[in-house]
């Protein structure tokens, strides 16, 4: 009966990529039945191989409700979002400088391109001892 709501609000998701949607959101564990942690759905995109920036501010674009719980219907609107979203579009490049909006209109940052990949490296790298560096 869902999978019938979900098909009519997106007919551009087939009836078997919106089954498989459905079957994705219900697999994912959580401790609240029918709705996730925005940060574990991130996990879950990241597992299979989305980029966390593109489903990071793809996922302001969606509609969530005030406790950060997605929903099933915010997980559809959420896929249906990255598939229409070229790559480049998600933090857009002007001028050697990457501007990063924050969770409101009025916050952003811009950093150059070469201090976002000193900084991406400088976040992904765990320290286990003072001779080396592992990367996640």
């Amino acid at each position: 009966m869902e999978a019938l709501r979900l098909r009519k609000k997106y007919p551009e998701v087939t009836q078997d990529d919106m089954f498989d949607l459905i079957s994705r959101f219900n697999a994912i564990n959580t401790d609240t039945p029918g709705r996730v942690d925005k940060a574990h759905i991130l996990q879950v995109l990241q597992a299979t191989g989305e980029s966390y920036d593109k489903a990071r501010e793809t996922l302001k674009q969606v509609s969530v409700d005030a406790s950060g719980k997605v929903e099933l219907e915010d997980w559809v609107e959420l896929n249906v979002k990255l598939r229409q979203q070229p790559a480049s579009s998600v933090l857009p490049t002007r001028a050697g400088k990457v501007t990063v909006h924050g969770t409101s209109a009025t916050v952003s940052h811009t950093i150059n391109q070469d201090e976002l990949a000193e900084f991406t490296n400088h976040i992904n790298a765990v320290r286990v001892d003072h001779s080396q560096q592992v990367r996640l």
